[in-house]
């Protein structure tokens, strides 16, 4: 399977945005996690974006799951909207309208569903 950057990449729009994620695994998910795609979330700074923190995992990850890594709003090939109030609850906002499961925690990597991701 081809893993490089621009064999995975996929956009998906969440609400007025477009988010940019890397993708590959399994298509059926795996029995670890009830199904639910392991997905991996860059923190902040100047340069940040999934693939520069998560690509060389990548083949890792996806040789037994299927592995999502987003570049969250304003970060990465996502798009760049305003942020006027908390980025961590603006982008999870984007996060959760994506037409895919995401979570988010306050480091880098999480297993959780929507809902718990925003009780976090």
């Amino acid at each position: 399977m081809d893993f490089s950057k621009e064999a995975t990449r996929r956009s998906a729009k969440a609400g007025d945005i477009t988010l940019n994620y890397y993708e590959a695994g399994p298509d059926g998910g795996s029995s670890v996690g009830g199904g639910l795609p392991f997905v991996l979330l860059h923190g902040g700074g100047p340069g940040a974006s999934a693939w520069s923190n998560f690509g060389t995992a990548l083949p890792r990850f996806a040789a037994r799951f299927r592995t999502l890594l987003v570049d969250q709003p304003g970060f990465g090939q996502s798009d760049k909207p305003e942020v006027g109030a908390n980025y961590f609850r603006h982008s999870a906002s984007y996060l959760l309208k994506a037409p895919r499961r995401a979570c988010r925690s306050s480091g880098s990597t999480c297993w959780a569903t929507p809902s718990a991701a925003v009780r976090r």
